[in-house]
């Protein structure tokens, strides 16, 4: 089971908007090789802003293509079956969003000791994810009769859980980007 927060929030930092294109470019071609040029063009970085929105969402970008590539390596190679889950439920008390580990609140069922309002709809929401969790760690499979159908990720059928404002089963939603990272980094995997 692999997931994580959407967006993967972490607290705003700066980037410098006069960050020198050419040597993005430079980096880019010194990492990806073969690859920079499809890179670059679906990055889309062709101007100090554009340069800034792509290092704004990378940090994103970089968690979902590694937990999705994760799920693709176990189902190539006949794994047990992975179990993908975002977490994109809005956090009452403030409007932050999301960020790194608040879906623990939840999971745990510690929601009480948090500072947060939080309402029936969340404590509803924790009670599932635990149940999901509890039985995934008993029988590897977290689905049972009282939750709406979590079907395993495959390569063919890329499936996730969504913990948004309910319980949403689903496809995995892509990007030009995350099909990239994919085809990069999984190019050598049999």
């Amino acid at each position: 089971m692999v997931g994580h927060t959407l967006p993967c929030g972490v607290l705003p930092i700066k980037v410098d908007l006069s960050s020198d294109l050419n040597e993005f470019r430079a980096e880019s071609i010194e990492f990806y090789k073969d690859w920079a040029d499809r890179f670059l063009k679906i990055c889309g970085a062709k101007t100090p802003e554009q340069l800034l929105a792509y290092r704004q969402k990378r940090y994103t970008e970089n968690i979902v293509s590694g937990n999705r590539n994760l799920c693709e390596i176990l189902d190539r190679q006949g794994r047990r079956p992975a179990y993908l889950w975002e977490f994109a439920h809005k956090l009452p008390g403030d409007d932050i969003g999301t960020y790194v580990g608040c879906e623990h609140w939840y999971l745990f069922k510690t929601l009480q000791e948090n500072w947060r309002p939080y309402t029936e709809e969340d404590r509803a929401l924790s009670e599932s994810m635990c149940t999901y969790w509890s039985n995934f760690i008993r029988t590897g499979d977290p689905c049972d009769a009282s939750l709406p159908i979590w079907k395993p990720y495959r390569t063919a059928d890329p499936q996730r859980m969504l913990f948004g404002d309910g319980l949403e089963p689903g496809q995995l939603p892509t990007t030009a980007m995350l099909d990239f990272r994919r085809d990069f980094v999984l190019r050598d995997l049999k």
